[in-house]
């Protein structure tokens, strides 16, 4: 049996060998000891939301056709960084979470954390050993918290009990009954050489290492009738926390899937509502916020030019959208409009110069902005400053992210080889000046008239998010055309460019998709379009909610079902 962390990394990576179908077979059977009989039905008879089968025909509101093809086989996604160490805090404690170092880098899709094809070699498995073991020797201290032996129970059958009830909510299931064992023997085997709070130290250390609860596999249900599998109700209640708490569920989650209360529409919708009510839904609102725009890492800055851009600003910067998308979602009945418009910022000290107002606190406390100059969540600092250069603001990237991010439409290809540079920066041109001159070469006039215009309307603000009139003492023109959308028209700065496009049908269905994205861990499928349609109509709909399309998505067809393997 295992006795140190290696033994435990040996017996669960390698030998599994940690390839997409390997470890299909390793959470739900080779090495776990589980099942792969598609009768094992955990989460009732009936499937999430109304019936065995998914919806097929006409959509109710006349949007589009339902139709039973093209099901994607769900990624076998290994936890990302954020979700492994909330998982941590909410089996362990809070105060255990790990640096991110320790853990393996997250591989994305689309910019989303998703871990769907990424294999486990010996240097990743030698980080999540380490892990383990940090977090499972910092648990030793406060083991009684959690352990509740009742009064005369021996330590191996308090260890069964902790074992049990643990393992329930790692690997988001009951476990099988040589997983309980195979877990106990490390207990019995550890205690015999050392104590009690050491073997029970084992015990975690290994569990945090079991493909089971590193790796989250949506296998679901065959049924002839359709090409689609039915996830199981554990499978959904899997899938439901981590999109809404990116972590692990919670009892009443797993006892709701058990007893079949994620199998109809009422009792699915109640849940999610109730997590959307949790407080560990803001950890889904930040990941989101953060992952779409793109700014999870700090920029690379030059300090002599912007020596207040420090961690601690950068820090704040961030936690700035988190408290902005959480407010659009949860304190208002926000829309695409509060999204993209609003006139509200949150700042502390830090942030208060770049934005404008005059903060006294650590606290972050909402202000107004000027609804001329800033609003909504693309304006903010953090984004205006991940969408820039060292030194200067960057339109090309400005851009980009509006076609990409907002519009959801594909960028053209890098510029070929011996295409000349953007002019070097000088005090006596504004960078659209210099753009103007790089666009007169025809090589990169076609290209460039599709991102430029968009980046342009941006130059208000700084690289690093502070608003400004002029530059190099010429005044700001932000004024530009947007073309290829739904709402094509001439604007003068950012508020109307974002204005326009909170009345566009094309940018509520991409708010749709990169939800979607992020919940699901991979690209939209033929499948997933009328959902997907069906929300984004609903987006632009008077007295819709952000809230609303979380609801809408985590009930659907699309979030229910999958291809088969």
């Amino acid at each position: 049996m295992l006795q140190s962390s290696p033994e435990v990394t040996m017996r669960f990576f390698r030998v599994c060998s940690l390839t997409s179908s390997a470890l299909a077979i390793a959470v739900l059977g080779g090495c776990s000891g589980g099942t792969t009989d598609s009768s094992r039905n955990t989460g009732g008879n009936g499937s999430g939301g109304g019936g065995d089968l998914p919806s097929t025909g006409t959509d109710k509101e006349g949007l589009c056709e339902i139709t039973d093809d093209g099901w994607e086989v769900a990624p076998m996604r290994r936890l990302s960084n954020v979700e492994y160490d909330n998982a941590v805090a909410d089996l362990l404690g809070d105060d255990l979470r790990l640096p991110e170092a320790l853990l393996p880098g997250d591989e994305s899709v689309s910019g989303y954390a998703s871990n769907g094809v990424v294999t486990v070699g010996v240097s990743e498995a030698e980080k999540f050993s380490a892990a383990a073991k940090s977090v499972a020797e910092r648990f030793v201290p406060r083991q009684a918290d959690l352990l509740k032996c009742a009064s005369g129970q021996t330590n191996e059958a308090c260890a069964i009990d902790f074992i049990k009830r643990t393992g329930r909510l790692a690997f988001r299931r009951t476990l099988e009954a040589d997983e309980t064992e195979l877990l106990n023997q490390i207990y019995l085997n550890k205690a015999k050489t050392t104590d009690h709070p050491q073997a029970i130290r084992l015990v975690v250390e290994a569990i945090l290492q079991m493909p089971q609860f590193l790796y989250r596999p949506v296998v679901g249900l065959q049924n002839e009738q359709s090409s689609a599998n039915k996830l199981t109700g554990e499978e959904i209640a899997s899938r439901l926390s981590f999109f809404l708490w990116s972590s692990i569920p919670d009892n009443d989650l797993l006892a709701a899937a058990e007893a079949g209360d994620l199998d109809a529409t009422d009792g699915l919708t109640a849940q999610v509502r109730r997590m959307m009510d949790d407080p560990r839904f803001d950890r889904s609102l930040e990941a989101f916020s953060l992952q779409w725009l793109g700014v999870e890492a700090r920029p690379a800055k030059d300090d002599l030019k912007f020596p207040g851009f420090t961690e601690d600003f950068w820090s704040s910067a961030k936690t700035s959208i988190s408290r902005f998308f959480h407010h659009a979602v949860k304190e208002t009945d926000g829309n695409m409009k509060s999204l993209f418009t609003a006139p509200i910022a949150f700042a502390d000290q830090k942030l208060a110069s770049t934005y404008g107002v005059s903060a006294k606190s650590s606290t972050f406390d909402s202000f107004k902005t000027d609804a001329k100059e800033r609003g909504g969540i693309f304006t903010q600092a953090a984004v205006m400053a991940t969408l820039s250069g060292t030194t200067e603001t960057s339109p090309v990237k400005r851009g980009l992210f509006v076609r990409a991010k907002l519009l959801c439409q594909t960028p053209p290809p890098p510029p070929p080889m011996g295409v000349a540079p953007l002019p070097a920066e000088t005090t006596d041109k504004t960078l659209r000046q210099r753009l103007e001159e790089h666009r007169a070469n025809p090589a990169c006039a076609a290209c460039h008239a599709f991102f430029d215009p968009l980046g342009l309307a941006f130059e208000h603000f700084d690289a690093v998010g502070a608003y400004r009139a002029q530059e190099h003492g010429i005044a700001i023109d932000a004024t530009g055309e947007l073309s290829d959308s739904d709402v094509d028209g001439n604007f003068t700065d950012a508020m109307e460019l974002l204005g326009q496009l909170e009345q566009s049908a094309i940018a509520s269905e991409c708010l749709s998709n990169q939800l979607f994205r992020f919940a699901i861990g991979r690209l939209e499928s033929e499948a997933d379009a009328c959902v997907l349609k069906r929300m984004s109509h609903d987006l632009t709909k008077d007295g819709y909610s952000l809230q609303d399309a979380f609801v809408k998505l985590a009930t659907s067809d699309a979030f229910r079902f999958v291809g088969r393997i």
